[in-house]
């Protein structure tokens, strides 16, 4: 009788924790559904934004680009007039400038179709209108005047083209900053989501880990994988705030592909930290990153608006410079350097001096070279910068440069 009555017992005592168990099984799937959904929906929206932010981003350089050959138009029929040249000759520069800022236009209106900010695309319609109904009836005039009288189109160039035109830039550097600023915030949020999801999911696994392992084995990978994919979407790299490896090499490679389409110079940097093992096991890591953090700021302030900084890794940096020959790109290698050795970083433990050695690499608009090429140039100048004691700039075509004779643009 005991026996039974203990039996029937244990059997509704068996049946709750089944009921039980089954509810928490329910209660797990759901829950997991709804996590997996939701993190899905952040991903899928952070995929979205983060190729109309990169597309935003993209075209604003490459107008940037295209308004710089356009000016460059003009300039040049004022060095070169050819009064004796067909007509023809004349009304194809003037189709090459309205080319170029009608492939500046062009792409300044993907960039406006593309934002969500609301301040970019107001900067991005100005930039517009003020090429159209100031830059281009400027250049025009200049490029007929030229022909006519030289006198006077170098004085309209003088008065009024050239103001027009550093307008025309400063709006141009302002959608650059803009869009920057716009995809950096949203680089943050996603790490921020991304790092939501690791806490939902290592609280997930811990409450439903009792409900066998295939949940957890479900949840663990699919919030995994999710995270994953918001983390490769991420552009910067974290600690500096520069452009990581892999978007810095991108930029470099679309780079070569319009210099061999619009045949003008490109120029590559390579630099390093001398002796950064040294500041880390003498002062650790966290002054070393510090002294990264400050490296970068520096170095990014000493470049050119439309030039791009990355992280190449550890404490190693590219430069692209877009546009930019021999002599140019020695002075802008040296100012970087000048920048970084001149005054010692300061951090938590104190001033730390720290200096970089710099290899130029450059591609004209005759030489024909692969992206690899030359990377390989500008990294083996930065070993003979080592080579030949460190804080110093030498470059692909020589064997040393004495970075202190380098004449500033």
């Amino acid at each position: 009788m005991e026996i039974g009555i203990a039996l029937s017992m244990f059997q509704r005592i068996s049946t709750l924790v089944v009921i039980g168990f089954s509810v928490l099984l329910a209660l797990g799937l759901g829950t997991s559904f709804f996590l997996y959904q939701t993190l899905q929906q952040r991903v899928d929206e952070a995929a979205v934004e983060t190729l109309l932010l990169n597309q935003t981003r993209v075209r604003v350089r490459e107008a940037q680009v295209d308004f710089l050959m356009m000016a460059q138009q003009v300039s040049d029929i004022l060095l070169d007039p050819a009064p004796d040249a067909p007509s023809d000759g004349e009304n194809g520069r003037m189709q090459q400038a309205h080319e170029a800022l009608e492939d500046a236009t062009m792409h300044t209106r993907v960039a406006l179709a593309a934002s969500h900010n609301a301040e970019l695309k107001k900067t991005l319609q100005k930039l517009i209108d003020h090429a159209r109904q100031v830059v281009l009836p400027l250049g025009d005039k200049i490029l007929w005047l030229a022909t006519i009288d030289l006198n006077r189109a170098k004085t309209i160039y003088g008065r009024e083209y050239l103001p027009a035109q550093a307008e025309n830039m400063a709006l141009v550097n302002e959608a650059i900053r803009l869009s920057s600023e716009e995809l950096r915030s949203f680089s943050e949020n996603a790490n921020a989501v991304a790092a939501q999801a690791l806490n939902i999911s290592r609280i997930t696994f811990t409450l439903f880990a009792c409900l066998g392992l295939g949940i957890a084995i479900f949840i663990g990978r699919a919030v995994a994988r999710l995270e994953q994919e918001l983390h490769v979407k991420a552009d910067y790299d974290s600690l500096t705030g520069l452009l990581n490896r892999g978007t810095i090499i991108d930029i470099l490679r679309k780079a070569m592909a319009r210099r061999e389409r619009k045949t003008y110079p490109l120029s590559v940097i390579f630099a390093d930290l001398d002796h950064f093992k040294e500041t880390n096991d003498n002062y650790g890591h966290q002054a070393g990153d510090e002294v990264l953090r400050e490296v970068a700021y520096r170095g990014a302030k000493a470049l050119r608006p439309y030039d791009s900084f990355g992280r190449y890794g550890g404490e190693e940096f590219v430069i692209v410079l877009p546009d930019c020959g021999v002599t140019s790109a020695l002075a802008v290698a040296e100012r970087v350097r000048s920048a970084i050795a001149d005054q010692p970083v300061s951090t938590t433990v104190g001033a730390i001096s720290t200096s970089l050695s710099l290899g130029v690499a450059v591609a004209d608009g005759e030489t024909h070279i692969h992206v690899d090429g030359l990377i390989q140039l500008a990294d083996d100048a930065l070993y003979r910068a080592k080579d030949n004691g460190r804080n110093r700039v030498v470059c692909a075509e020589a064997n040393s440069i004495d970075s202190s004779r380098i004449p500033l643009p």
